[in-house]
């Protein structure tokens, strides 16, 4: 089930929350061809930042990218394709949090690309 069908399950003050969150940090929404989800592009001024999970270790990060269906996350650490993980997310110029599972579908020297499996409010 990807972001945007959960996001639609929420009740309006969650969807209310869930969308303040992401439009917080100055942002700028991209739509390819290629992909079928619009991904949020994170800036530099506000980085969020993502803890993260999994049964090997555990460390913080900045968030890339995000779209309904998953996020990028930039890391150095060396992650294998299939690997489960848990995130919160943290949105500095709100102070809210966000949990997610999922599991990592992109492994690269900069980072790896998360497909959610769950997502829900902190």
């Amino acid at each position: 089930m990807n972001l945007f069908r959960l996001v639609l399950k929420l009740d309006a003050n969650q969807r209310v929350f869930v969308m303040g969150a992401f439009a917080a940090h100055n942002t700028i929404i991209e739509d390819s061809e290629a992909r079928k989800d619009s991904r949020i592009l994170f800036n530099g001024k506000n980085p969020v930042i993502a803890e993260c999970s999994t049964m090997d270790s555990h460390f913080k990060a900045s968030i890339q990218d995000l779209c309904t269906s998953g996020v990028f996350i930039n890391t150095d650490r060396k992650f294998s394709v299939g690997q489960e993980i848990s995130l919160i997310f943290h949105f500095p110029t709100s102070g809210k949090k966000m949990m997610a599972s999922g599991e990592i579908i992109r492994a690269t020297y900069s980072g790896i690309g998360v497909k959610f499996n769950i997502l829900f409010k902190k």
